[in-house]
């Protein structure tokens, strides 16, 4: 990389710039191919979050609520698997300064997920259904808890930010 010392450091000059994105990062990782356990994981373990939840709440609200009405009634306990995909420049309003964006992403690929022991997206749901302690909190009348695998989707979809405070997650 050609360079040019400066006053207080040095420009550097590029031979190309980077193509604006047109994809989101969810189009881009569906599109790829690599990384259908990532995406699958996600999405199946939301269906079965709010499935646990929507059965408990039934008793307590005399009727079954559709997948679609519990997320919005109940926003903040889980950062659906739909949400945060977007490559900046948008402000994002999570984010105190509104001119901070993160484009970089850390998404692990199936081979990843057989490295580390899961051969299936079934197999990673069945350790989460073994260790996770997912409820509906009669106390509060919140949904609470999470799945194992959570941390890991967590640090690499939302940078550590996708699971609120009230997710507590027993191994």
């Amino acid at each position: 990389m050609k360079y040019q010392p400066a006053r207080n450091g040095a420009l550097y000059f590029l031979e190309q710039t980077v193509t604006k994105p047109t994809k989101t990062v969810l189009e881009a990782l569906e599109q790829d191919g690599r990384f259908t356990m990532f995406l699958e994981l996600q999405r199946l373990s939301d269906d079965a979050f709010v499935e646990v939840m929507v059965t408990q709440m039934e008793p307590l609200f005399g009727y079954k609520m559709s997948p679609e009405e519990y997320w919005q009634n109940f926003p903040d306990a889980r950062e659906p698997y739909t949400k945060k995909w977007l490559i900046g420049p948008t402000p994002n309003p999570d984010y105190a300064d509104p001119n901070i964006t993160i484009s970089t992403w850390f998404a692990p690929t199936d081979a990843a997920f057989k490295h580390a022991g899961f051969n299936s997206v079934a197999e990673m749901l069945q350790f989460n259904e073994t260790r996770g302690h997912v409820f509906f909190d009669e106390g509060t009348f919140q949904p609470t808890g999470g799945y194992p695998l959570d941390s890991i989707v967590n640090y690499h979809r939302d940078w550590g930010r996708f699971l609120r405070s009230r997710i507590l997650v027993m191994g």
